[in-house]
């Protein structure tokens, strides 16, 4: 029976186990990778500690990027994950990180630590920095790079650039299993000071929980501001961070599954990165299975010989001898998948008391790749203790690449069995041999592609091989992806066109060469935009020779008028069926040619209306200048049928531009030059030297307008077009800054009929009583503004017409009564007229005419004024012209008439007339002796002019031969006809005075001032008298031969009237009795005297 006896192990080493180098980049990452020549210090990552130390001048480029930061989705924080393709399921890990952390991919077939420093280079400013890798106790893998320790001493610069990509208070956040585990600490310790950030790792495994994994970072240097639940980059990742190559040697691990049990399977054993699969078998007689743990040495027997070390831990599997288990097979796989190199392990055993030997088996992808045998002895007991060569096993070559390894047990009879295994220090690097990786080679220059180029080869002398056979390539890719500067427009597709014997040719998404299919394209017809991928993915009839012809013939080019002129580039990566990779870069220089600006606009096809607004021109401009952050710097645009010279405008840009030829300045909105030239009747404008937004010009188009101040424009449309817009692009390489414009906007001009104008001179003439008619007007001019028109009609207006019919206007050849009512047709041009009299305003209106300007000029020029009345009312006439109509109608909101105010004053003179007497002759008898005889009756005196009075009468009295005896009486005087008498009367005081020439007497009264009527009653108590006894009986005729007014006889006035209204007086003589008169004497007689 056997004796354990408990020992303790050695302490172990630290062990990474290696990961395939490997890149997988999908539709999904967008690569931003850029070439950096990067100088770093390599060490060999099987066993850097025993390598010399070199300096390797390489290329890194920066990490792809999959998508950017955006801080608005992530609390205001810009984070950065970096996870490594290495991993198996990376793309789990890449799909489940939080929102608005930017995520990145580290290759896992170059230094990661280079590949960071690149892109550290390049950026700054970030709160964290994820790192998402394979790790293990104080050291984490970064691509082909397994940083520790002392790789972290020789490369501090390029840990301290990394450090700087972080603000002052960043976080460095590294997920990987045990990172920070035992003297792991002190690794987080020195990277912290070596990046100067806050630094945090895990101390147990990383991952899935249903494997034994977490996401939380349970030691940490400095304050970690970033959210402390990491959960959330792991989403959906069902794997474990680890293992990194190195050296597994147990220690600080531990592991218990608790007791016996048949066929246990322990997933990431101890934190190793290996899932452990224990098949056993039951001898007989019992029901215990196998005890899986990781534990001391101390807990095996010995043979007695010697004391067990007792110095470290042991991964080790027993069985109960009471169950009689036996184990049949311990198998440890990459937990991952990925493969590695098993160098060496510390090996143990316990197995029945017969020589026998222990197989060691190597596996890839389930398939047996490498054995090893490796015999056991006698010896059915055993302990560990390093030196031991013994018990020290070196791994063939074979083992260089495979993804897990068993052990098994066979004695030399047959009839042996396996008790128990122990497992110490395995070595571990990363695979090597066994699977070349596809080689690429695209040209070190750059491509260099012109904006608006066709489809440019890549590189025509492009090669490609995989050392491993064309087999390799049944189930392989070819990738192509640009992963730098990538934009929208950029294109990438297959175009074969060399000639040179073998044709690569697309139908659908089946990639042909010489019309045998070779494989898949990820995109139908074999194109893709921006930073798409575009990968092949090859059949058994791909070959290294038609893989080659498809990557020569991959084609570049834009789709864009405006393409970004960082340079792209484009990444060419090769997998071969056994997932080995490998990948160049071509960098293509975009030359960017500025391309014609386009212009859009809708012509509004305005109505313009004489003397209405402007008629806006355009609306919904839209200017592209195709080249982003240009601006617009001329416009130009002509105006056709321009013929109403500087009343023809148009308002752009605050400015009312005037379409005459030479016309120049500069406008008021964004001080655009200007200038006009007029060819015909075509305007061109021209707007240059600015340098406006594109909103901005817009705008100004927008608000363009046409207007004509005409008052009798061309009623032609005007078309105003757009021909030509400028932008700032310049003319650089063949660029055309100027965009041809066709964009019409018609302006349909509508002539609003305008009032006529009329201008005249008043005259202002004096008409006379009894004179000639007074002219009203002269130097009339008029216009109907409108050519063509003629003119229909006017009105005037005469005040102070208070004459009746005897005030007349004399117009075209009709002399037209100024009377309410009047009406009638002029005799000159038959135009209709009607009187209208309102008060002492008579208004008269011509209508119905077609009569030229000229025509209504001079029939104005000829218009006068007359009063045929004997007493005019010497009130100034003023007659005003009030309108004038033409034929242009009211149409569109036309007027027709013109409302006038020209006036002609007319200074109305009366001339006094005679005035008039008539009187009904008494005829009388005059009986000597008798009373006087009246000699009139029925007397009346017509003055003619109102308010005159009588000044004088004369009559005369044949006849006279009566001496004084003769006499008239009138007013109140008895006048003795005798020549010389004068005097005055009593009744108005009139001079008389008495002219007796013959025996006809003349008697003229003066100085009177008698009113009509008193003059009237004067002449008709008239009487004739003869004082004689013995009177002539021959007939007095006594006639009233004139009669005189107030009048006067100013200008040309007759204030006397002649008369000859005679009435006849009889005389008849009475026999008078004698008479005797005579004078006594009285005379003395003296005695003796005479008689």
């Amino acid at each position: 029976m056997n004796t354990k006896h408990p020992h303790h192990s050695p302490r172990r080493q630290p062990l990474i186990t290696a990961l395939e180098p490997r890149i997988l980049l999908d539709g999904a990452a967008v690569a931003t990778a850029v070439d950096l020549a990067t100088d770093v210090d390599h060490q060999d990552a099987a066993g850097h500690s025993q390598a010399p130390e070199q300096s390797v001048h390489f290329t890194a480029l920066a990490p792809a990027q999959v998508r950017g930061a955006e801080p608005a989705l992530n609390q205001g924080r810009k984070e950065v994950a970096f996870v490594d393709t290495g991993v198996e399921g990376y793309q789990a890990l890449v799909d489940g990180i939080g929102a608005g952390i930017e995520v990145r991919l580290l290759d896992a077939g170059q230094d990661g630590l280079a590949q960071l420093t690149a892109w550290a280079q390049q950026n700054d400013g970030y709160d964290t920095i994820y790192l998402l890798s394979h790790g293990a106790e104080g050291r984490l893998q970064l691509g082909n790079l397994t940083l520790d320790g002392v790789e972290a001493e020789r490369r501090a610069d390029e840990l301290g650039t990394l450090g700087r990509a972080l603000t002052a208070d960043g976080d460095l956040l590294l997920y990987g299993c045990s990172v920070a585990s035992g003297e792991g600490e002190a690794f987080v310790e020195r990277l912290a000071s070596l990046t100067g950030a806050d630094v945090a790792a895990s101390d147990d495994l990383t991952g899935a929980a249903d494997l034994g994994g977490d996401w939380d970072l349970e030691v940490s240097r400095g304050t970690i501001d970033t959210d402390g639940d990491g959960s959330r980059l792991g989403e959906g990742f069902t794997g474990l961070l680890g293992p990194a190559p190195g050296t597994i040697d147990w220690t600080g691990q531990s592991y218990t599954n608790g007791g016996y049990v048949y066929d246990p399977t322990v997933a990431n054993i101890g934190g190793s990165g290996l899932d452990l699969t224990v098949t056993s078998e039951e001898g007989g007689g019992g029901t215990e299975g196998v005890q899986v743990d990781i534990g001391s040495g101390d807990d095996w027997y010995y043979d007695g010989s010697a004391t067990p070390p007792g110095d470290g831990q042991i991964l080790k599997l027993s069985t109960d001898f009471v169950g009689n288990t036996n184990i049949t097979k311990v198998e440890l796989a990459s937990s991952d998948g990925t493969e590695f190199k098993l160098e060496q392990l510390l090996l143990g055993w316990d197995v029945s008391n017969a020589p026998g030997d222990i197989t060691i088996t190597g596996w890839r992808d389930g398939a047996e790749v490498a054995t090893q045998l490796h015999s056991t002895g006698t010896n059915d007991y055993f302990y560990f203790e390093e030196g031991f060569a013994h018990k020290t096993i070196t791994l063939n070559a074979d083992f260089a690449n495979i993804d897990a390894f068993s052990f098994s047990y066979a004695a030399d009879g047959g009839s042996g069995v396996m008790y128990g295994l122990a497992l110490d220090n395995l070595v571990i690097s990363a695979a090597e041999g066994g699977n070349a990786a596809p080689s690429v080679s695209v040209a070190d220059a750059s491509l260099a592609y012109t904006e608006g180029s066709a489809a440019t080869q890549i590189d025509g002398a492009a090669t490609i091989s995989d050392a491993d056979g064309d087999a390799e390539w049944n189930g392989g890719t070819l990738s192509v992806q640009i992963t730098g500067n990538a934009e929208a427009g950029d294109r990438l597709s297959i175009v074969d066109s060399d000639g040179d014997g073998t044709a690569i040719t697309i139908s659908g998404t089946n990639i042909f060469a010489n019309g045998v299919d070779i494989g898949d394209l990820s995109t139908s017809g074999g194109i893709v935009t921006g930073g798409t991928q575009l990968t092949i993915t090859f059949d058994a009839d791909a070959t290294n020779a038609n893989v080659q012809e498809v990557l020569q013939s991959m084609r570049f080019d834009s789709t864009t008028d405006d393409p970004g002129t960082s340079s792209r580039t484009i990444t060419f990566t090769a997998t071969d069926k056994n997932a080995a990779s490998g990948s160049d870069t071509r960098t293509v220089v975009i030359t960017a040619i500025n391309d014609e600006p386009a212009l859009t606009a809708t012509g509004s096809n305005p109505t313009f209306t004489e003397g209405g607004a402007a008629a806006s021109l355009f609306s919904g401009t839209s200017i592209n200048t195709v080249e982003s952050g240009q601006n617009v710097t001329a416009l130009s645009f002509t105006v056709t049928n321009v013929t109403d010279g500087s009343n023809e405008r148009i308002n752009v840009d605050g400015t009312t531009i005037v379409l005459t030829h030479g016309t120049n300045g500069s406008t008021a909105g964004n001080s655009l030059n200007y200038s006009v030239m007029v060819i015909g009747t075509t305007a061109t404008v021209s707007l240059t030297g600015g340098n406006l937004s594109v909103v901005a010009a817009e705008t100004m188009i927008d608000n363009m307008s046409y207007q004509n101040n005409s008052n009798a424009p061309s009623t032609s449309n005007r078309v105003v077009t757009l021909t030509s817009v400028q932008d700032s692009g310049g003319t650089a390489n063949g660029g055309d800054n100027t965009g041809a414009l066709a964009v019409a906007s018609t302006v349909t001009v509508v002539q609003n009929n305008d009032e006529p104008t009329l201008t005249s001179n008043g005259s202002h003439p004096t008409f006379t009583e009894g004179g000639a008619a007074g002219s009203l007007f002269n130097g009339t001019s008029i216009s109907t503004v409108e050519s063509g028109q003629t003119l229909t009609g006017f009105s005037f207006t005469v005040s102070n017409v208070t004459n009746g019919s005897s005030e007349v206007i004399n117009l075209d050849g009709t002399a037209i009564v100024l009377t309410q009512g009047t009406s009638g047709s002029t005799a000159g041009n038959s135009l209709g007229y009607t009187v209208t009299v309102v008060g002492t305003t008579a208004t008269v209106s011509l209508t119905g005419g077609t009569l030229s300007t000229a025509t209504v000029q001079t029939l104005i020029d000829n218009m006068s004024y007359q009063n045929n009345s004997d007493a005019p009312d010497t009130s100034n006439r003023v007659v005003t012209l009030t309108s004038l109509q033409d034929s242009g109608g009211v149409a569109n909101g036309g007027d027709d008439t013109a409302s006038l105010a020209v006036a002609s004053t007319v200074t109305v003179v009366g001339v006094n007339d005679e005035p008039a007497l008539t009187a009904n002759a008494s005829h009388p008898t005059f009986t000597e002796g008798g009373a006087a005889a009246s000699l009139f009756s029925g007397t009346s005196i017509n003055t003619v002019e109102s308010g005159q009075n009588v000044t004088g009468l004369s009559f005369t009295v044949t006849n006279v031969t009566d001496g004084s005896n003769e006499r008239i009486n009138v007013d109140g005087t008895t006048i003795v006809l005798t020549h010389g008498t004068n005097g005055s009367t009593a009744g108005n005081s009139l001079n008389y005075s008495v002219m007796v020439i013959g025996t006809t007497a003349t008697v003229t009264l003066t100085g009177g001032n008698l009113s009509v009527v008193a003059a009237e009653t004067m002449i008709d108590n008239m009487s004739y008298q003869n004082n004689s006894n013995a009177p002539s009986t021959s007939n007095r005729v006594v006639t009233l031969t004139s009669v005189q007014d107030s009048g006067g006889t100013a200008n040309g006035g007759d204030n006397t009237g002649a008369l000859a209204v005679a009435s006849t007086v009889t005389v008849v003589q009475n026999n008078d009795e004698p008479t005797l008169t005579s004078n006594g004497s009285h005379p003395t007689f003296t005695e003796g005297g005479a008689a």
